[in-house]
């Protein structure tokens, strides 16, 4: 019988957990973390009326592709999947592509070569698109091209026509190895991953505090934004009001519009049961009343 290593057992689990949580929703770890933090604040009697809450961002674990780059890596993975037939049939298409990795390919470009390069890809992907893609739209790496060629390009007067660099979308993909994995850049830093948020209790009576959530979402989407979308959930753990520090400046004036955008009664009425504080580097202001 062979042993599996802890690396493979953990992949194992890992996939297992995810194939669960795409056939029914629910996330198991996620759970068990809840079960595990609920018994803590039974056992050590910690008050949770009080909770601060902050994020950090979380590089995935990809491979920073230039434009070009990411669009030559498409083709020498769907070059990979085709049948023998159509890889003689557009070896043309593809031959200049796949001798080399993506990134020996564009290695010896100039700045000038590559916005050629670049302007004639898209003819290629149009042809893949209206020729091959038809009958490969099944297969994984083929929608991750359909997307990819939607998203880098546009069709103008029945011409091809590459999308302007400062028009794409952050949440475009980075690598086709992560497909969640968006684009921000913040203070002259560029992070391609997510955002993890933290939540934990911060009552000045506890004798220690704890970790009560954990969310991990995409980095572009604004900390307010994250928040407003959690609150309910916090709340449904908690069963009970409280009041959340949160140490984003610039929190305050956009959770406030968020809040008016309500058009609920009944969402605005949970919000005003809420009071969230909000941290700036220099003081803390008050608790916002929401109403």
């Amino acid at each position: 019988m062979r042993c599996l290593s802890i690396k493979q057992h953990f992949s194992n689990t890992q996939n297992r957990l995810n194939d669960y949580f795409v056939k029914t929703g629910i996330n198991l770890l996620e759970k068990l973390f809840d079960h595990l933090t609920e018994e803590q604040l039974k056992e050590l009697k910690i008050k949770t009326n009080i909770q601060r809450t902050d994020s950090f961002h979380a590089a995935s674990n990809i491979r920073r592709y230039s434009r070009l780059q990411l669009l030559i890596e498409m083709l020498i993975r769907i070059h990979r999947v085709l049948g023998d037939d159509d890889r003689k049939s557009f070896d043309d298409l593809f031959s200049p592509y796949v001798q080399k990795t993506s990134g020996q390919f564009i290695y010896r470009l100039s700045q000038g070569e590559i916005q050629t390069e670049l302007e004639h890809i898209g003819r290629v992907y149009q042809r893949i698109y209206v020729e091959l893609f038809p009958r490969y739209q099944d297969i994984e790496v083929f929608k991750i091209f359909e997307r990819v060629y939607i998203e880098h390009f546009t069709v103008i007067n029945k011409k091809i026509t590459l999308i302007e660099t400062t028009a794409l979308s952050t949440g475009s993909l980075q690598s086709p190895d992560d497909l969640d994995a968006t684009y921000v850049k913040k203070n002259n830093t560029s992070y391609r991953g997510y955002v993890v948020n933290i939540v934990e209790t911060c009552n000045p009576e506890n004798q220690l505090n704890v970790i009560t959530d954990i969310c991990v979402s995409a980095n572009n989407v604004d900390d307010s934004k994250n928040l407003h979308k959690r609150l309910d959930i916090l709340r449904e753990k908690r069963r009970t009001s409280m009041s959340f520090i949160t140490m984003a400046v610039m929190a305050r004036k956009r959770m406030m519009k968020n809040v008016r955008s309500l058009r609920s009664p009944r969402s605005k009425q949970r919000f005003a049961e809420t009071h969230l504080w909000s941290i700036s580097p220099l003081k803390r202001t008050r608790p916002i009343n929401i109403k």
